[in-house]
């Protein structure tokens, strides 16, 4: 704390502590399981859905247009 204000201090100790946390809860741990599920799902991904379809026609519409 030598040098700093007690405010910068306080803000950089909790800065760190917030990204400490941030990054342990971005970490995605998967079993040798899922990871085989999720390796096939990207391989082979299902045709898209109806619902899928339609949401990315009304994306088209509502969003493309704007540019």
């Amino acid at each position: 704390m030598q040098g700093q204000s007690l405010t910068d201090f306080l803000v950089q100790s909790a800065q760190a502590v917030a990204e400490e946390v941030i990054r342990t809860r971005e970490l995605i741990i998967l079993t040798e399981g899922d990871t085989a599920a999720l390796m096939e799902a990207l391989r082979n991904p299902p045709p898209p859905t109806d619902a899928l379809v339609e949401a990315f026609r009304l994306h088209r519409e509502t969003v493309e247009q704007r540019w």
